[in-house]
Parts: C-alpha cells; sequence; structure tokens
C-alpha cells in the first residue's frame, strides 16, 4: 500500500486556504498548484523535503526557473506561491520559522 505524501496534502491544504480566504480565482489557483509542484519536483532532485529548504536553496530554485525559460512574470508568481506556502507552514506549526523566505526576491 503507497504511503501518503505528507507535502502533497499540505499543498492542497494550502491552495484550499487560499480558496477560501482570498478568494483566488481558478487560473490563479492552478498555477499557484503547478508552481509548487514544480517546487516539490525540484527539492525532490537536492534530495529534501520542501518544508526543508534553505533559503539558500530557494534562491537556486528561482534561477532555476529562470534557466528554464520561465517569464520574469511567472517566476515572480512562483516566488509569492512559494512565499504564501512557507508562511502557511510557519502558521500551520508545521515549521518553526520561515528562514526569511518572506523577503526572497526573484
Amino acid at each position: 500500500m503507497a504511503t501518503k505524501n505528507p507535502e502533497r496534502d499540505l499543498v492542497k491544504e494550502y491552495l484550499t486556504y487560499i480558496q477560501v480566504e482570498k478568494g483566488l480565482a481558478r487560473n490563479t489557483l492552478e498555477s499557484y498548484r503547478r508552481d509548487l509542484k514544480r517546487l516539490e519536483r525540484w527539492s525532490s532532485k537536492i534530495p529534501r523535503r520542501v518544508a526543508d529548504l534553505t533559503r539558500p536553496d530557494l534562491r537556486k530554485w528561482i534561477a532555476q526557473l529562470s534557466r528554464e525559460g520561465l517569464a520574469p512574470s511567472s517566476v515572480a508568481r512562483a516566488v509569492s506561491a512559494a512565499r504564501g506556502f512557507f508562511r502557511f507552514l510557519m502558521l500551520d506549526g508545521h515549521i518553526k520559522h520561515p528562514v526569511s523566505y518572506t523577503h526572497l526576491t526573484q
């Protein structure tokens, strides 16, 4: 029997939370879902759990997004999705502090 991926559940919880609390459009939610899945895939290659990523790790991820040819606006949205997700993880007690994730820049 396969085990649940706790990070996947957290992404779903976060997306539900922002849908209810912020009333974001369906397209925005889908974009955030794709961005956070991309972050999960990238972190698995390090390998490290998303909740254990450091600020330098996230800077590398941002650089990777740019190297992949994402438009600056898409990179900015991915950073926004990650920033909100890490804030959610902190507020929900999954991480102790966001290690300055709120100050990430593109």
